[in-house]
């Protein structure tokens, strides 16, 4: 059985808490994946979109997108190929202040 993919807006309307018609609903789903009771599928461009709307829109600060993207991320119930190399990603994002694109492909690269 394939699992369900993520988009970016479920992530999103769950990470900010801006919709009140969809926050709660987003936040709901993200705590069955965090219990275990269902797996998705995500990819590098939810990731990278979450990331963008996150520092550009909501203006939170690198340190603080990584975090909270990692921390989803590193959730068992995550299916993502490679999703091992996005602490290093994350690492080269906030600490040699690169856009994200850069240190995703530098990864991918060397993996």
């Amino acid at each position: 059985m394939a699992h369900p993919f993520l988009d970016t807006n479920i992530l999103l309307r769950h990470l900010v808490q801006d919709v009140p018609g969809q926050s709660p609903r987003a936040t709901a789903y993200i705590a069955r994946i965090e219990r275990g009771d269902v797996q998705v599928r995500i990819s590098e461009i939810v990731i990278f979109e979450t990331v963008f709307l996150l520092e550009r829109r909501y203006r939170e600060p690198k340190e603080s997108v990584s975090g909270l993207v990692l921390g989803f991320l590193e959730l068992p119930g995550v299916v993502l190929p490679a999703k091992r190399r996005f602490r290093r990603i994350f690492d080269l994002y906030v600490n040699a202040k690169l856009l994200l694109p850069t240190p995703i492909m530098l990864c991918s690269w060397n993996s």
